[in-house]
């Protein structure tokens, strides 16, 4: 089997990401992995000459929140068995994800997939699938189970 010493789990924050946690946590107890979540957080564009914030304090109060949900998960979702190691990253989410991967030795990353519908796939692309593209390591990618309701 591959060296799986180290897993890394990126997380946008929603219910389809904590889902796959359970699969990394699980994968980890049984290889004795470390898990690091990661969080990229993208910059903050202005697209208004109205824009009556301000940009950098702006971006800098994103950023603090995230480091809080990523230590928050890492205390709370990681247990006394399994120290969750938070990542937090600023610019493309799946290049910062697989540059990540990359410099840091990781065996795994185990990223979860919202399955949204052919339109805003095309619209906007998938995460996930940049990453298997990119990355150089092997990348579990685990769909989010559909809601009745989409």
């Amino acid at each position: 089997m591959l060296p799986l010493k180290k897993i890394l789990w990126p997380t946008d924050f929603s219910e389809a990401s904590y889902i796959a946690l359970e699969t990394v946590k699980e994968l980890a107890a049984r290889l004795s992995s470390e898990v690091w979540a990661i969080h990229v957080v993208e910059p903050v564009t202005a697209f208004s000459a109205e824009l009556t914030i301000s940009l950098p304090a702006y971006e800098q109060e994103l950023i603090e929140s995230t480091r809080t949900a990523l230590q928050k998960i890492a205390a709370e979702r990681g247990g006394s068995e399994l120290q969750i190691h938070p990542i937090l990253k600023m610019g493309s989410p799946a290049a910062e994800i697989v540059k990540c991967a990359d410099e840091d030795n990781m065996g795994l990353i185990i990223i979860a997939t919202h399955g949204e519908s052919a339109f805003h796939h095309f619209i906007f692309g998938s995460v996930a699938e940049k990453v298997i593209r990119l990355a150089t390591c092997p990348v579990l990618v685990l769909r989010a189970p559909h809601h009745k309701d989409r």
